[in-house]
C-alpha cells in the first residue's frame, strides 16, 4: 500500500477564520464533501464528520476521540479554500521516501526544510488534538518560502539522484505557486 502527501496551496488566515465562525453556509458544503469522501459507510462515521464539522464552526471543545477525523475535515476546508498542487512525486510513497530525500539533499552538501521535515508539525488549527496516526498534517507560511526557494532552485542539481531531483523540482513548484498566489502550503500526508 502506498501513501502520499497531499498539498494545498491554501491562506491559513482564511481557513483558521472558519474555526468558530458560524458559518453554516460553507459548513454545509463542506459538511456535503466529507460525506462524499468518506469511505467508512458506518452510520455513525457519518454523524461523527457532521458534529465535528458544526463543532469546528460553532468553536466548540474538540473531541479527542475523533482528532483524526478533525485533519480529514480540515483536508476538505484546504480543498474549498485553496488549490490542490500536483503531487506525482510524493504518491504513493512509502514514508522511507521521505528519508531518502533527506538523505541525498544531505549527501549534496545543503540544508534545506523539507516535506518531511513539515508533516509532523499538526500546526493547521490551534488546540487541535494530535491523532494516533494518520493524517499527518503540517504547514508552511508563505513568508518562509522564498529563503527555502531561493536555496532548492541553486541546489537541486548538485542531487545524483534523479528520482529525488524530480521530488525536489515538484516541492520547488508548489512553493514558487504559493508564492506567486501569494498564500501558505499545507501538506496532509496519509
Amino acid at each position: 500500500m502506498g501513501y502520499g502527501v497531499m498539498p494545498y496551496a491554501v491562506k491559513l488566515d482564511a481557513l483558521r477564520s472558519m474555526a468558530g465562525s458560524k458559518d453554516a453556509g460553507f459548513m454545509n458544503s463542506v459538511r456535503l464533501r466529507v460525506e462524499d469522501d468518506d469511505e467508512d459507510d458506518a452510520k455513525t462515521a457519518a454523524e461523527c464528520n457532521r458534529q465535528l464539522i458544526m463543532g469546528l464552526a460553532e468553536g466548540e471543545s474538540y473531541e479527542s476521540s475523533c482528532s483524526h477525523k478533525y485533519y480529514y475535515v480540515l483536508e476538505c476546508w484546504c480543498d474549498a479554500f485553496g488549490h490542490f498542487l500536483t503531487n506525482w512525486n510524493h504518491s504513493p510513497m512509502r514514508y522511507s521516501w521521505f528519508d531518502t530525500i533527506q538523505e541525498k539533499v544531505k549527501e549534496s552538501g545543503f540544508k534545506v526544510t523539507l516535506p518531511g521535515d513539515l508533516i509532523y508539525r499538526y500546526d493547521i488549527l490551534k488546540g487541535l488534538p494530535t491523532p494516533a496516526d494518520f493524517p499527518c498534517v503540517g504547514t508552511l507560511e508563505l513568508a518562509k518560502m522564498p529563503k527555502i526557494s531561493s536555496i532548492l532552485k541553486n541546489n537541486i542539481a548538485k542531487v545524483k539522484d534523479s528520482n529525488v531531483q524530480d521530488a525536489l523540482k515538484e516541492y520547488h513548484g508548489w512553493l514558487e505557486h504559493c508564492i506567486e498566489a501569494k498564500t501558505d502550503l499545507v501538506l496532509c500526508y496519509y
